[in-house]
Order: structure tokens, then C-alpha cells, then sequence
């Protein structure tokens, strides 16, 4: 069974189950998941984790994301970009030089560090079990609370009157079609999300993604993934003993405990351990509660 990771260029209007199901099937992979969904409308970079590299997941979803696109001033729609059904029009003025200059100063400096935002109602978050996207269908609206989410870095810019384009670092949990439309209300007028494309994502690059149709039955998935010690460029990382590594992997509880005291005062979380000579790896993870969790991959 391969282990590592397979990044994706995803395709406008396929889910990011759709591209886990198609490279299960035509990859013949059984273990697959991914490190942050993309909307439908949204293309770019689609982390698949293969086999071992599963288990990684939980700490490739906290690393920050880069995206790009546009939004569209004059439009508000049910789902927060342009895929939805138009719930109001608002006229956009015509903005001199100086205007838009103003305008993008503001939104920038509005726009960055923690901010408090209420996602879209048509997203996947769950409620009581359901998701969001479902009630919204079924009831026609979604009581959703706000959170706090970061945004680390950004940039924006006029195309049109009518269109602003960005690009922005952000964290995991970010929603850009709330940043689009909540932009609307800051300049007093209706705007939506009219394009997005993730450039960045958990450590990987749109540089090191495959096009869908560079994936077939009969494709040697030898070049197109990246192996399991590329963890190695994604987390701080430290060489152990093989004898220690053994010791991991065999559940020793008091070398771990010994390993786990001396991480805890040394290390930033998460961490890799392994050797020089392995093509093993033990993930480190702090839990909330201060203890040190340990996954062998």
C-alpha cells in the first residue's frame, strides 16, 4: 500500500469527494482522505493523504491557506457567491482613481488579523448532526454562530468598477465567501464571491499539484505522489535511535514517556521523530488538556 501525498489541482464544479472517489477507483487506493474541503465552484490545491499519510490529517488541517479570486460588488445570493440564487442588487458607483485607492485601503486594514465572521449558511458545518447545506435546503435559512478565524496577509485590488480581486493567507476554517459578502456591507453595498482558487494549502503549493487528467487506471502513481517522508518538510522534525523508533513502535510506554518529557520542554507541537536510516515516523501532538499524543506511521 503507497503512503504519501497526492496534490491535486481540482477542477471547477467537481467536489472534493468527487476527486477522492475518482482517485480511489481509477488509482486503486482503499485508504484516502484530504486536508481541507474546496467548494465546488473553487479550483486549486486538493491535498489527498494516501494510505499512512491519513494520519496526519488532523495536524495538516490546522496550517494556514493561500487564495485567490475575485468578488462581485452589486450582487448578494443565498449561498455567498455566485452559484446561488440573487437575493438583492444594489447600483455600484463608478470609483475615481483616488476612490478605489481609499476603498482598498480600508478593506485591507479592516480586512486582516482576527476577525469575527458567521460562515455561510450553505456550508458543511454540522448542526446537531446535520449539515448546514441541508437545513438551508429543507428550511430556506440556517441560525449560524460567529467565530473567530485569522487572517494573516492580504492584498486587494480593483479589475472593474464592479470587481475586486485579493489574494489571502489565512487559517483553517476561513471562509472567503464571507470575507466577499461581509466586504459588501463594510463599503455599504451588496458583493458575493465570483471566483476562488486555492494556491496554497497545509504546506503544498499549486506548483506541486496534478491535473485530474494526468490520473488514469493505468498511471504509475510513482511520479505523481509525494512520499511519506516528505512529513519531514511539512513538521519540525527530530532523529531518534532506531532502537527508539523500535521502542515507539512497540509501545514501550516508559521510553515514550522518557522521549515525550524531553520533547515537551524542547520542541514546537506538532513533531516528527524518526531516524536517519528509517522510513518510519512517529507523529507528536499536544492535546488541549497539555498531554502529549503519539501516532507511529
Amino acid at each position: 500500500m503507497c503512503s504519501g501525498f497526492l496534490i491535486i489541482d481540482k477542477p471547477k464544479d467537481w467536489t472534493s469527494f468527487d476527486v477522492v472517489r475518482y482517485v480511489r477507483r481509477n488509482l486503486k487506493i482503499r485508504t484516502i482522505g484530504h486536508a481541507g474541503t474546496l467548494d465546488p465552484m473553487a479550483t486549486g490545491v486538493l491535498v489527498l493523504l494516501l494510505g499512512k499519510a491519513t494520519r496526519l490529517m488532523d495536524s495538516l488541517l490546522t496550517k494556514p491557506k493561500v487564495y485567490s479570486g475575485h468578488l462581485r460588488l452589486g450582487l448578494a445570493t443565498t449561498t455567498d457567491d455566485i452559484t446561488g440564487d440573487i437575493v438583492k442588487h444594489c447600483s455600484v458607483p463608478v470609483f475615481d482613481q483616488a476612490e478605489r485607492y481609499a476603498i482598498l485601503d480600508h478593506i485591507a486594514g479592516k480586512f486582516i488579523g482576527r476577525l469575527t465572521q458567521v460562515p455561510p449558511i450553505y456550508s458543511a458545518l454540522k448542526i446537531k448532526g446535520q449539515r448546514a447545506y441541508d437545513i438551508a435546503r429543507n428550511q430556506g435559512s440556517v441560525e449560524l454562530t460567529s467565530r473567530e478565524v485569522d487572517v494573516y496577509k492580504s492584498k486587494y485590488f480593483f479589475l472593474s468598477d464592479a470587481e475586486i480581486g485579493f489574494e489571502i493567507s489565512c487559517s483553517s476554517g476561513t471562509y472567503i465567501r464571507s470575507i466577499a459578502r461581509d466586504i459588501g456591507v463594510e463599503l455599504k453595498l451588496c458583493a458575493t464571491l465570483a471566483a476562488l482558487r486555492r494556491i496554497s494549502c497545509s504546506g503544498f503549493d499549486i506548483t506541486q499539484a496534478k491535473r485530474i487528467e494526468e490520473l488514469h487506471a493505468d498511471t504509475e502513481l510513482n511520479d505523481n505522489y509525494l512520499k511519506l517522508d516528505h512529513s519531514k518538510a511539512l513538521f519540525n522534525y527530530s532523529e531518534i535511535t532506531e532502537t527508539d523508533l523500535d521502542d515507539l513502535y512497540n509501545g514501550k510506554q516508559e521510553r515514550l514517556k522518557s522521549l515525550v518529557r524531553h520533547a515537551a520542554e524542547n520542541i514546537e507541537f506538532p513533531h516528527i521523530l524518526t531516524s536517519k536510516a528509517s522510513k518510519r515516523f512517529a507523529l507528536l501532538q499536544m492535546e488541549q488538556d497539555g498531554s502529549i499524543k503519539m501516532k507511529c506511521l
